[in-house]
This record gives C-alpha cells, structure tokens and sequence, in this order.
C-alpha cells in the first residue's frame, strides 16, 4: 500500500545509501549559481517578479524523426537530446555556462510501485555544465551522463534542497528556475 511505501521511505532515510546520496549531492551541487535569466523590461527594476510561464508545443514528424536518429547517433534517448536543446537555449538566454534545470520522474522505479495507487513523482535537479563552448555532441553526451548520475542517485527533492544548504525563498523553487518535462 501507499503507506508502506511511506514507512519503507522513512526507513530508508536512515540507512548508510541514503546518506551517501545526500552526501553525493551536497558535493554535487556545491558553487552553482542560481540561473539568471533576463527579465521584461516592464518590470520594475529592483523589484522581485517571480512569475513564470509554460510552453506547451508540438514537435513535427519530420523533425522528432531527424531528432530520434541524432538520439541514436548519440547513443541516448529523445529525452537526452531535447534536454539539452533546452540547456543550450537557457545557456544563451542566461550567458551562463553552470546552471541547473529541475526534471521529474515518475517515482516508479522500483517493480512493486508499478501498480500502486499514489503520488510518487519526484523533482530532480540537472546541473548543465557548458563551459568551453561545446559542440551540441559534446554537449549531449555532457547532459546524458549528468542525468544518468542524477537518476542514479534519486532522493526527494526536498532533501535535495536541504542537503545543498540552499536558502528559501517564498517566490521560486529552490535550485531550479526553469524546468524540462517531456
């Protein structure tokens, strides 16, 4: 049931793996500068805006197969490919080359959640490290194994943000700005 999947989390936040990851992504996440991406000039500089936006799109037939084949070339999935798209935009729209993007998972990768009735998504932070002006290969391969090592190492979000000794602000999410969810 859902609540002994909440038991067996609370456990676990107790056992040596746990700490380990938390410990992975206190290190991981150390020095990394909040993402700033420019702001509309009606707003009043100086003053905080924390409204955000969605874009919603769809990607046509021929081009989602051009990116399917890039995918393949690169060894990795659409998702990897598109993920990067969106860091190398930010990584222009921004002009910083250390940024991270929240992503979310379905919270499912264990065999005996698949078929549980509950909440299990959690939020991930992808840190997008473009320094060096990399070639879009380059760069995929860069968000593929940061991602990898990101999934691998899953733990709530909200320890994530405790971990990374970030402060709260009430207006943005902790660590991640801007998001990708394919």
């Amino acid at each position: 049931s859902y609540l002994d999947y909440v038991r067996w989390q609370h456990q676990w936040r107790g056992e040596q793996l746990y700490q380990q990851r938390l410990a992975w992504w206190k290190e991981h996440l150390a020095g990394l500068a909040p993402l700033e991406l420019p702001r509309d000039r009606r707003i009043v500089p100086g003053v905080p805006d924390y409204s955000g936006a969605a874009a919603e799109f769809s990607v046509p037939a021929a081009l989602a197969a051009r990116l399917k084949d890039l995918a393949g070339q690169e060894q990795c999935t659409l998702y990897t490919v598109l993920l990067t798209a969106w860091a190398i935009l930010l990584h222009r729209y921004a002009s910083q080359c250390d940024f991270a993007v929240g992503t979310v998972t379905s919270g499912r990768d264990r065999r005996e959640l698949q078929k549980l009735i509950g909440f299990f998504v959690n939020t991930l932070v992808v840190r997008c490290e473009l320094s060096g002006d990399p070639s879009v290969a380059q760069a995929i391969t860069r968000v593929r194994v940061e991602t990898e090592s990101v999934f691998e190492r899953e733990v709530p979000f909200a320890d994530v943000v405790l971990a990374a000794g970030v402060a709260r602000d009430v207006g943005l999410t902790p660590l991640i700005p801007a998001a990708f969810i394919f």
